[in-house]
């Protein structure tokens, strides 16, 4: 065992000397002088900073092993010295060993380094350690930032935290982590994120934005105003996006306030620069469509493959996901191109070779949009995919495309509006397998099943207002042998959590009232789902993603038809379900279905063999009659162009 030793006043000027000359001779490549020195200073005295000498001569001579082992006796004679741990941590980079090297750079940043000994090394292992500092700290940072622009929030968020953890963090990485951590519903992490980057740069041109979508993600009414009338104007295109999602998704804003940022957005769009203006004059007569898509949803996915039949198709996938739908339809599909690291004017002139004649846009103002290349002109004819939001843009797109089930309504010149359903999605072939267990599961539950019945509202903070909690917790005052399930942080502290707590002690229901942890929820949704009588949806910001895994389940739902089609996503589900009387027409409506449905079991039951019999004989077939419709309005488009261009 290594024991230090005290030296005199004396003979530490000696040694120190005889290290200083070890390291110049060192760096000078001299390795037999500096061994020389080395053994001159430690026939003085055993001490930690001799044993630094020497592993970093073994570390010269390439015995790496050697120096750890003398770095970590250092480390045990003087463990408050943090001179060891970033020499044992540059070392173990050059051995490949980053979780250890990892270590002992924390370590290292937590201990006070010895004066003599930076003095004496300089940057001797400084080279090694800015290597270090690079593959562990900025390969972190820029790899979350090219995850981040692929829309991989969650993998960004892994490297965010290698980043932090070891430098401390800066402005930039606390802003990557605060958007990431939103785009994945994580307001906890978010919000430390924020308030870090608040101390760091309160003038940061980033932090009112984020702030403003912490508050929409928390749901608290007063605070979204206020941060929403804080923000300055929007100077991006990505800005106004991530402003429009936010607006959209929060029951406080209303349709002026969605139009006014569509507005915005179209303002801030400019055409590819880099190419010439386009010319469509030898266009084929024959229609070819075109799609934008960057992720392929069920619906989408059964539409194409019913309308590849009756048209060619060319498909240009902006994303870099790789769902089970994206993989059938990119088999199916012959002309698939993956266009995600494809700039911009590569782009619009890839899709002008192409000859598109019909170019649907199912990208829109997304992270994969691609905004620039449509307002270029890529095709004689561009047509905006239906939206939850009717989005729109006049400078880019010559019609709008929809269905009477979520706009019934709708008389526009320049609506494509269809009959047939877009809506309702097959169920993936690998849910069907997963879904039939789990309708023989409920059948044997409610075979078995109390009085109680178990009402479910599998909301996001973002979409519940106060005023919907007090609608649901009147229902649980109306049907007594009724539980309220919501998706809640399990912490009592948790704003969202004490607003429920808060409306149901109103009310005298909070015995009722259980909630669920959001990881639980993600990983065993469809168990819980399928545990449910009931599935309360929020208006007038539907959950649709919820609603419609619950339907595929076999679980009745309640929804409310609203006045703009943002505000009736589910009841267009219901209605392209064949199952109107999930929708109910207002709120009050919605409170008597819901106290109706919560105390007649035998009407859920006919509900839950209604969806049964559907998903049983639902095929591919069902969308060929959207599919033809679809295709008789293209192709009368494309021929009314033809001849306004002879």
């Amino acid at each position: 065992m290594t024991v230090i030793e005290t030296l005199s006043t004396d003979s530490e000027a000696a040694v120190l000397e005889h290290l200083r000359k070890a390291m110049d001779a060192l760096r000078s490549g001299d390795v037999a002088s500096a061994a020389s020195e080395a053994e001159s200073a430690r026939a003085l005295g055993q001490t930690a900073r001799v044993l630094m000498v020497f592993a970093a001569i073994s570390h010269a001579i390439g015995r790496d092993a050697d120096a750890i082992t003398m770095l970590e006796q250092a480390m045990s004679l003087e463990p408050a010295v943090g001179n060891y741990p970033d020499a044992m941590a540059a070392i173990y980079l050059k051995l490949g060993r980053k979780a250890d090297g990892l270590f002992n750079l924390k370590l290292g940043t937590h201990l006070s380094p010895d004066p003599v000994l930076t003095d004496i090394f300089g940057d001797y292992f400084g080279a090694v350690k800015d290597i270090f500092d690079s593959f562990i700290e900025n390969r972190p940072l820029r790899t979350a930032k090219l995850l981040m622009s692929q829309g991989m929030y969650s993998a960004a968020l892994r490297q965010l935290e290698t980043f932090i953890a070891v430098s401390g963090g800066d402005v930039d990485s606390f802003a990557l982590t605060a958007e990431s951590a939103l785009r994945v519903g994580n307001a906890r992490d978010a919000q430390v994120a924020l308030e870090a980057l608040r101390a760091l740069d309160s003038a940061d041109d980033r932090l009112l934005d984020l702030e403003f979508q912490l508050c929409v993600s928390k749901g608290d009414e007063v605070a979204i105003k206020k941060s929403f009338a804080a923000l300055p104007e929007a100077i991006s295109v990505k800005q106004s996006y991530f402003r429009t999602r936010a607006i959209v998704s929060s029951p406080y804003f209303d349709l002026i306030d969605v139009s006014n940022i569509h507005k915005v957005s179209n303002a801030l769009v400019s055409a590819v620069s880099e190419v010439d203006p386009p010319n469509f004059a030898n266009s084929p007569n024959s229609v070819t469509i075109g799609f934008f898509v960057s992720g392929i949803t069920p619906a989408l996915e059964s539409l194409i493959l019913a309308l590849k039949e009756r048209v060619a198709i060319k498909i240009y996938y902006l994303g870099t996901g790789h769902s089970p739908s994206q993989q059938r339809l990119k088999n199916a599909i012959d002309d698939w191109r993956d266009v995600a690291s494809i700039d911009d004017a590569t782009l619009t002139e890839m899709v002008r070779y192409d000859d598109i004649s019909v170019l649907f846009d199912c990208a829109v103002l997304g992270p994969f949009s691609r905004p620039s290349v449509i307002r270029a002109r890529v095709a004689p004819v561009q047509i905006v995919w239906q939206t939850d939001d009717a989005y729109d843009d006049v400078g880019s797109y010559d019609y709008r495309l929809t269905d009477k089930a979520l706009e019934p309504g709708t008389v526009d010149e320049r609506v494509v509006s269809l009959q047939s359903s877009l809506s309702y999605p097959l169920p993936p072939a690998e849910f069907m397998g997963r879904v039939t267990e789990l309708r023989l599961q409920n059948t044997k539950r409610e075979d078995g099943a109390s009085n109680q019945v178990r009402l479910l509202a599998p909301h996001p903070p973002v979409s519940i207002s106060r005023s919907l909690l007090n609608t649901w917790m009147d229902i649980l005052q109306s049907v007594p042998e009724a539980t309220l399930t919501f998706i809640a942080p399990t912490d009592l502290s948790d704003n969202f959590v004490q607003l429920i707590l808060n409306v149901a002690d109103e009310k005298s229901v909070a015995d009722r009232v259980d909630l669920i942890d959001p990881a639980v929820f993600m990983t065993s949704r469809h168990d819980i789902l399928l545990d449910a009588d009931l599935i309360l949806d929020s208006f007038p910001r539907n959950n649709i993603d919820a609603m419609t895994e619950a339907l595929w389940i076999g679980c009745p739902i309640l929804t409310v038809s609203g006045q703009h089609p943002y505000e009736s996503l589910s009841a267009s589900l219901a209605r392209s379900a064949g199952l109107p009387e999930l929708i109910a027409r207002d709120e009050a409506d919605y409170r008597t279905q819901a106290v109706r449905l919560a105390t007649h079991l035998e009407e859920r039951k006919a509900l839950k063999g209604k969806l049964k019999q559907m998903h049983q004989t639902l095929t591919l077939s069902a969308y060929e009659k959207t599919a033809e419709e679809l295709f008789q309005k293209i192709d009368a488009l494309w021929q009314e162009w033809c001849k306004l261009k002879a």
